[in-house]
């Protein structure tokens, strides 16, 4: 499917399922998860965590480390800040994305070079999984974000 065929796609479900009642105040906002994803890694590259973390719902999660999960806006925004101080570069592509309704498995791979508070490299990759929801606006937020994908 084209992204402009899946964009129109995203467009009924969002009317039809009653997330908005008029198609056009979608044509600005509506996202596929892969661009809302995008945007997401332009954000965090211009260090821009306020912004980041209005890609969070309120009562979302983070896994930090496999084994180690925050609850809410507070810690997910410090846990982002740990790493926009290290001045790096994240790079994810998204491998796949299962839809249905107003939500998104996605599935991305990524790494992520930056320096360490001790002046060392700091290079880590992994696989992520995140969950995301649409918005009634037809936008999208991280409800589950676990960067080590199926390690929990």
């Amino acid at each position: 499917m084209s992204r402009t065929n899946a964009r129109k796609s995203a467009v009924i479900v969002a009317v039809s399922k009653g997330y908005v009642s008029h198609p056009s105040s979608l044509i600005t906002n509506i996202m596929l998860p892969e661009e809302f994803l995008n945007s997401y890694v332009e954000k965090f590259n211009a260090g821009n965590l306020s912004s980041l973390i209005d890609m969070y719902e309120t009562d979302a999660c983070f896994v930090v480390q496999p084994g180690q999960t925050i609850y809410g806006l507070k810690n997910i925004r410090q846990s982002l800040q740990d790493f926009i101080s290290m001045n790096g570069n994240l790079e994810s592509q998204v491998k796949g994305v299962i839809q249905t309704s107003n939500l998104a498995l996605v599935n991305t791979i990524w790494s992520f070079e930056g320096m360490g508070p001790d002046g060392k490299p700091v290079n880590i990759s992994g696989r992520a999984t995140d969950l995301l929801r649409q918005q009634s606006d037809g936008s999208w937020r991280i409800v589950i974000d676990n960067p080590w994908g199926t390690d929990l």
